[in-house]
C-alpha cells in the first residue's frame, strides 16, 4: 500500500560495497544482537537484492527506530522497509492517563492547554502551548508512553 510519504528510489551501489543477500542477513542479524535497544529474537530480517524488510513485534517506539538506525547503514543495503509493529499492552485510556499525567509532571501550566486522544496505539495532541521546547516535550512523551506506534500532532505553538 502506498502512501503519501512513499518515495521510490533505484540505488545503484558501487562495485566495493556490494554484498550478496546473505552477507546482508548476516551483518543484519549481528547489528541487531548488537543494539542494547532492540529486544532479543524479536525483530526478523528478509533481504532481496539488497533491500531489507524488518518484521516483527516489539513493546516500545524507540525499540522500532533502534531496530531501522541499527540496519540502514550496513555496506550493501539498498533500501529497507520497516514492518515491525508495536504492540500495545495498555488500553487507549491507560495510555492517554499516562500521556496526561506525564504532560502535568512537566510542566502543570502548559498540560491544562493540551488534549490528548488515543485510538488503538495512535495518540492525536491537540491544543497550545507557548514554545518549540514546550512543544518537543510533550510530543516526546507522547511517543516515549507504552504501546504508543504514532503521534498525530495537532499542537500550536504561540503565547
Amino acid at each position: 500500500m502506498k502512501t503519501d510519504s512513499d518515495i521510490e528510489l533505484d540505488v545503484k551501489l558501487a562495485a566495493e560495497h556490494k554484498r550478496s543477500d546473505s552477507e546482508i542477513a548476516q551483518a543484519a542479524a549481528s547489528a541487531l544482537r548488537w543494539s542494547s535497544l532492540v529486544p532479543d529474537e524479536r525483530v526478523k530480517v528478509e533481504i532481496e537484492d539488497g533491500w531489507v524488510t524488518l518484521t516483527g513485534e516489539v513493546d516500545w517506539g524507540y525499540q522500532l527506530a533502534s531496530a531501522e538506525q541499527s540496519i540502514r547503514p550496513l555496506v550493501g543495503v539498498r533500501g529497507l522497509t520497516n514492518r515491525i509493529t508495536i504492540k500495545p499492552r495498555a488500553s487507549s485510556k491507560d495510555i492517554g492517563a499516562e500521556i496526561t499525567a506525564a504532560l502535568t509532571r512537566q510542566a502543570a501550566r502548559e498540560a491544562k492547554h493540551i488534549d490528548i486522544e488515543v485510538t488503538g496505539g495512535v495518540v492525536t495532541s491537540r491544543g497550545k502551548v507557548h514554545s518549540l521546547a514546550e512543544h518537543k516535550a510533550a510530543i516526546g512523551i507522547a511517543f516515549a508512553a507504552q504501546g504508543v506506534s504514532r503521534v498525530v500532532d495537532k499542537l500550536e505553538v504561540g503565547t
